[in-house]
């Protein structure tokens, strides 16, 4: 539906091309790469451990 009221500048200047998906882009690539770092459940350990005791 191309109407002035959901036609922006920009779209009308490139006549009336289809920009959802920069905009998706821009709010979801940043989202994910937030939400991907905080919920990686690997935890960064040493991997160097001292020698058991006999």
């Amino acid at each position: 539906m191309a109407t002035s009221l959901y036609t922006g500048p920009v779209s009308a200047f490139l006549g009336g091309a289809d920009l959802s998906w920069v905009a998706g882009l821009v709010v979801t690539g940043p989202l994910y790469l937030l939400v991907a770092r905080h919920s990686s459940g690997a935890k960064v350990t040493s991997t160097t451990r001292e020698p058991a005791r006999l």
